[in-house]
């Protein structure tokens, strides 16, 4: 299974490898993206089955991102990462069709859960 991690923050996708590793997930089928553009470019190069998506990343939203993925892909997991969670922002995503969003602090069980889904989709 091949997992991307597309977060701003390289506390977070430390953090985040590490949990999804300990699900099992080996380390080099792990790719991380600090940007929208990187992982965009990440995403089609290497065809993840999950992707931890952040919403807030410094060249673009998140959810333009999920938007453009979805256009192309449906069958990806995506799990949207966010730190600060409005009814608009849940309603949106749930629009453009994520699977799952986490609220941070990031949580060993949800991933667990993030994981096991991507796994039965894939």
């Amino acid at each position: 299974m091949k997992a991307l991690i597309i977060d701003d923050d390289p506390l977070l996708r430390e953090i985040l490898r590490k949990m999804v590793v300990a699900e099992g997930v080996e380390g080099h089928d792990i790719f991380e993206a600090q940007s929208g553009s990187e992982g965009i470019v990440s995403w089609s190069d290497q065809q993840p089955q999950i992707i931890f998506l952040d919403i807030q990343l410094p060249d673009m939203s998140g959810l333009d991102i999920l938007k453009k993925i979805r256009e192309k892909d449906q069958r990806v997991y995506i799990v949207v990462v966010t730190g600060h969670v409005s009814v608009n922002t849940v309603q949106e995503i749930v629009r453009l069709k994520a699977n799952q969003y986490i609220v941070k602090p990031l949580d060993q069980h949800r991933i667990h859960q993030s994981v096991e889904s991507g796994r039965r989709r894939s």
